[in-house]
């Protein structure tokens, strides 16, 4: 397998899990919708696991793999700003 699609799965694969393991459902649609198309089996939850994505298939379509990384540092830079104000508030 080759090392660089190996390692976008994998940041792919822990940039979803970030965001729906700390975003309530509701806010985490758009990423959800993102993967939806491959989810390889249904489920009985809205979210669906990172472990029913079928990342490899995600990275090869480069639209959908930009957009998760894109949604990703935004949701980082967000949560770093927010740390910072609340730094700021508590000093």
């Amino acid at each position: 397998m080759n090392k660089r699609k190996d390692d976008l799965r994998e940041r792919l694969a822990a940039a979803y899990a970030q965001i729906v393991g700390e975003v309530a459902p509701a806010d985490a649609a758009p990423v959800i919708a993102l993967v939806e198309p491959f989810v390889e089996a249904s489920r009985d939850t809205v979210t669906p696991p990172a472990a029913a994505v079928d990342w490899a298939a995600m990275a090869k379509n480069l639209a959908s793999a930009r957009a998760l990384l894109a949604a990703h540092e935004a949701y980082v830079q967000m949560m770093d700003e927010e740390d910072a104000v609340e730094a700021l508030l508590l000093s």
